[in-house]
């Protein structure tokens, strides 16, 4: 199972992300959809199903204080030529959260990635060069009751990503 930690925008957030992309960035070649459309809080990357409750009754004892997270950054990464929106500003609550899934996951018996966390929303892959700014600038404020382990799972249309378990955040 290919397995990471996120934050998933409620419904008709993802969707205002969408319409955002489609309204004011030109065409792009593959844009993520926005049933996909997530926040990586830890990246696991393949996880034996024997490891799978530990992790989840792991990842169930993380306390966190819910979120809120203002999308008003467009970035573009020519490596891996990724086009993202993100917060210019990181809660610290926010920093925590991730830190503590990563956490939970070594805990678990699990390597999760070494990478700086950089909190963002992945618009399209595979972009060539990187697109002009966007005709209106994102301010997306979005809040999170809940992260998520999610499921990476290939399908013949593309990837999908399922909710594998929730998690409340509380205060």
């Amino acid at each position: 199972m290919r397995l990471f930690f996120g934050l998933k925008p409620a419904p008709h957030e993802a969707l205002e992300i969408a319409d955002w992309r489609s309204k004011s960035l030109p065409p792009l070649d593959h844009p993520v959809p926005a049933a996909n459309l997530h926040i990586t809080l830890t990246f696991l990357g393949e996880v034996p199903e024997r490891s799978l409750e530990v992790l989840v009754d792991e990842a169930g004892g993380i306390r966190n204080a819910p979120l809120r997270l203002t999308l008003d950054e467009l970035g573009y990464w020519p490596r891996p030529r990724i086009l993202w929106i993100g917060p210019r500003s990181v809660p610290q609550t926010a920093t925590t959260l991730a830190r503590a899934t990563a956490s939970a996951a070594r805990r678990a018996g699990l390597r999760p990635e070494k990478r700086d966390w950089t909190p963002h929303v992945t618009l399209a892959r595979r972009c060539r060069l990187a697109p002009p700014a966007g005709a209106i600038a994102p301010a997306f404020k979005i809040s999170f009751e809940a992260f998520c382990l999610f499921e990476s799972v290939r399908t013949r249309a593309g990837q999908r990503y399922d909710v594998v378990a929730e998690f409340p955040l509380t205060a």
